[in-house]
């Protein structure tokens, strides 16, 4: 075979390739001594290894058990090259995407949110890729193909040569050894710091991706080792018991009309009189509150949270065996006409199989047609609302749901609802940034959200017209906020991260019959049901079937927030924030309430205080599910 060692060195070329891209993501790395940096350094230099065994293992075979004893034509290796190039090329590939995923919104490429993301249908369209963005990323990535081909190239015409380096097979076996032995020392070093709950070592190892994650807590419990004391929550999935006992609906004889409107990641101080004027308006008449929170930092646990009035960690259950929320089931059973719509799709999130998972599916409309930009979504689906309320029978009452896309990323807007003129012309994920060009992204969002604007004020402006605010019960909030930047993040559901910006929603309230007023006390999406559950003739016990209690007499003074993997307790102190499912390892985070950072005696201390509180955190998030365990460490 020509050129024979040519493979190996195209091989350590891919594995310096490699090398370097995993150096990119050490800047994620929060904590920084002596001991952080050289574990840093270790996982760079075993994890290309790692990503490689595939092309290895497969280049191996086919040169050893096909290539050398059945085909030696000159077209037979450049096959055999080309499968090796394409290997490389897609394995660098592989941890550049993963890069650029991390970057922008802390997720490898095989969490399960990511992975979720890919296989729903709907899943990679709510992420709202641009086209420009499509082709930067295909240009980039032609560009590392590029690259590999012709280094590929140069390696092949160089390693014939006399006085090039000797890269044998026995040096390449050697090089191997080593390195996996590395390897070994790598993990024996994540397994220990795992059971001794070395938070520094367990995150520098989590910003590294497709990580082994390897543990031998049992093995060290058998040497026994002693194990710090650590407070450890895990809320699994469960068999839902919903309601706790039965409830009953009484027949109304005047119900309420309901125009319930949700806005995609519309943070509080988006109601402005020059951002949403119509919506400002008119919450000087109707109940605004000012200090109102989603129940999480994702689409997901908002809608959960504001329909089911239930703590957020409950979606999983619920969404595997579709089950539907008592208020749904309310103006089925009262005859509401209704009509369900959204501009993205009832698929992902998997609205179809918890919150509507009873509505006819003749009630739902989705409009996911990318081809139709988010803001004319918008606009079709306010249009076809109000047909129905024009069509409707006036003997019955109505329901009208709509979410709103426009005030996703990346923001979409029409030239009319330009007032801010300084915002990013092309939202190109490839090529934003964060840093220096958040600002400019923020006029994005606020262009977006005076877009909405005028499709509420289309709604408000006929519920007025044909007099129906008398009898209607008009609610609009976001489903969870959106940050830029102001604690590190931009966007929203940033794993161990529930800043104000993420979480603070606007709500404005009109219940037929009530003065303006201002609520300034702290009132959550898990408090809506408990308001509205008489008035829609929901009769019984409210703790069967909600956690929360009233906005208007809100008892509770602490927040719970979630997303995928997390919870946070928040008070007027304090954010405590756990994973409460398939973490690969566990840690409190705590921040003051305004997410200030705490030093970590300050955080354990807290934690320590807050220990009761804990307890009965899981004990509510475990209320309406069986076969549930809480785990408290050794």
């Amino acid at each position: 075979m020509k050129n024979e060692s040519c493979d190996r060195y195209y091989i350590f070329f891919v594995y310096l390739e490699l090398m370097m891209m995993l150096l990119l993501f050490v800047r994620h790395v929060r904590v920084i001594n002596p001991i952080t940096v050289g574990y840093v350094l270790l996982l760079v230099i075993v994890y290309p290894v790692v990503y490689l065994l595939p092309t290895i293992g497969i280049t191996y075979i086919i040169k050893r058990f096909i290539l050398n004893r059945h085909l030696q034509r000159p077209w037979h290796f450049m096959l055999f090259y080309s499968v090796l190039v394409a290997l490389g090329s897609a394995t660098v590939l592989i941890i550049f995407f993963d890069y650029q995923l991390y970057s922008l919104f802390d997720y490898h490429i095989n969490n399960p949110f990511v992975v979720n993301l890919l296989m729903t249908p709907g899943g990679i369209d709510s992420v709202g890729v641009s086209h420009s963005t499509e082709i930067s990323y295909l240009l980039m990535s032609m560009a590392v193909v590029f690259v590999n081909v012709v280094f590929f190239f140069i390696i092949y015409r160089l390693s014939g040569k006399q006085n090039m380096w000797n890269f044998s097979r026995r040096f390449a076996l050697k090089s191997l050894v080593i390195l996996f032995l590395l390897l070994g020392v790598e993990e024996v070093v994540h397994g220990f710091a795992s059971f001794m709950y070395m938070d520094s070592i367990l995150q520098a190892n989590s910003t590294i991706p497709l990580n082994l994650h390897l543990k031998f807590n049992s093995f060290l419990k058998a040497l026994d080792c002693k194990r710090p004391y650590r407070q450890k929550v895990r809320i699994k999935d469960g068999q839902v018991v919903y309601p706790l006992q039965p409830v009953h609906f009484d027949r109304i004889q005047h119900p309420y009309n309901i125009v319930w409107l949700t806005v995609e990641s519309l943070r509080w101080d988006m109601l402005d009189p020059k951002i949403m004027p119509n919506l400002w308006r008119f919450s000087q008449r109707a109940l605004k509150f000012n200090r109102h929170y989603s129940g999480g930092n994702r689409t997901r646990m908002g809608m959960f949270t504001m329909f089911y009035g239930l703590y957020p960690n409950y979606w999983y259950s619920f969404e595997k065996q579709a089950i539907g929320p008592v208020f749904m089931d309310a103006l089925l059973s009262q005859k509401y006409q209704m009509t369900v719509n959204t501009s993205q799709s009832f698929t992902y999130p998997e609205l179809y199989r918890t919150v509507f998972a009873n509505v006819p599916g003749r009630f739902m409309h989705e409009l996911k047609d990318q081809s139709i930009p988010p803001w004319k979504r918008d606009e079709m689906n306010i249009t076809q609302i109000l047909k129905f309320m024009d069509q409707r029978k006036k003997s019955r009452p109505f329901f009208v749901f709509m979410f709103f896309e426009s005030t996703h990323a990346p923001y979409n807007f029409t030239d009319r609802d330009i007032i801010y003129p300084n915002y990013l012309r092309d939202m190109n994920y490839a090529h934003m940034n964060l840093l220096t060009g958040i600002d400019r992204i923020k006029g994005r969002y606020m262009n977006a959200a005076h877009c909405v604007d005028r499709q509420v004020g289309r709604v408000l402006e006929y519920l007025t017209a044909h007099g129906l605010l008398k009898n209607t019960i008009f609610l609009i909030t976001g489903d969870h906020g959106e940050e830029f930047m102001e604690h590190g993040h931009w966007g929203h559901g940033h794993n161990a991260a529930f800043p104000e910006q993420q979480v603070h929603v606007p709500l404005v309230l009109w219940l037929p019959g009530t003065t303006h007023r201002e609520i300034n006390t702290p009132t959550s999406h898990i408090d809506i049901i408990g308001t509205l559950a008489s008035l829609v003739g929901i009769h019984g016990d409210l703790e069967a079937f909600s956690q929360g209690t009233s906005l208007l007499d809100r008892k509770e003074k602490f927040q719970i927030f979630g997303n995928y993997r997390y919870m946070c307790y928040m008070d007027a102190r304090y954010k405590i924030i756990f994973p409460f499912r398939d973490y690969s390892y566990f840690s409190y985070k705590v921040t003051t309430a305004d997410d200030r950072i705490m030093d970590k005696k300050k955080q354990g201390a807290v934690v320590a205080g807050y220990k009761e509180v804990l307890n009965r955190l899981a004990g509510s998030a475990k209320k309406y599910v069986q076969k549930k365990r809480v785990l408290a460490a050794k």
